[in-house]
């Protein structure tokens, strides 16, 4: 398949395990240069060498703001932003603690917010851009 992004850079978070992983090496073989951000160090650290892995808390503003700031300067800005990184607690709304559930919605859905915010002015200064969310079921 050629989806003409080669040469694009491309960051996957949560893109050390699971669908993460299937989506880079997707990416990688499309010809992105590839950013791979994820909070477990051991799985990044057996991605390829020729991607960019950086352990990040997606739910930490200064890490993502950092994490940004390294995409910056080590590759001159981002094209493709995949917002992967997810958390799912599969638990009835009567035992969901406020803390499970502020988590769920960190990981989720700020992280994406936060992350998309940083990307937007680079994507519209270079005129092109893709951001991807996802969502799963898949058990944490």
């Amino acid at each position: 398949m050629d989806l003409r992004i080669a040469g694009k850079s491309a960051l996957v978070t949560g893109g050390a395990g699971g669908i993460g992983l299937a989506i880079a090496r997707q990416l990688a073989e499309e010809g992105c240069r590839l950013v791979v951000c994820d909070i477990n160090r051991e799985a990044l650290d057996a991605l390829p060498e020729d991607w960019l892995a950086l352990e990040c808390d997606v739910t930490s503003e200064t890490q993502v703001t950092e994490l940004f700031e390294t995409i910056v300067r080590e590759m001159g800005g981002l094209d493709i932003l995949v917002n992967n990184a997810g958390l799912c607690i599969f638990e009835l709304v009567p035992d969901t603690s406020l803390a499970n559930w502020e988590k769920v919605q960190r990981i989720n859905l700020t992280s994406a917010f936060m992350l998309s915010k940083l990307a937007l002015p680079h994507m519209n200064e270079r005129g092109w851009g893709r951001i991807i969310n996802i969502a799963s079921i898949e058990p944490s």
